[in-house]
């Protein structure tokens, strides 16, 4: 048995929700180097297909673009 086995469900999602918020601001400090455009594509890379066509009808990228989606 492990010591996470013996901790508390509630104890479980805190420390879930503070890998999650360390990921994200991993995630973010290795693409904030690279511009806000950079971080925002990135970003819309975990959208779903919808936001994507509006993130592309947006900008009006097309087929070529660097950053379409």
């Amino acid at each position: 048995m492990l010591f996470i086995d013996t901790l508390k469900s509630q104890d479980i999602k805190d420390i879930e929700s503070n890998i999650k918020d360390d990921l994200y601001d991993h995630w973010y400090n290795n693409h904030a180097d690279e511009g806000e455009d950079v971080v925002e594509f990135e970003f819309m890379q975990f959208a779903s297909d919808d936001l994507k066509q509006r993130y592309n009808e947006y900008y009006g990228y097309i087929e070529g673009d660097d950053f379409l989606l």
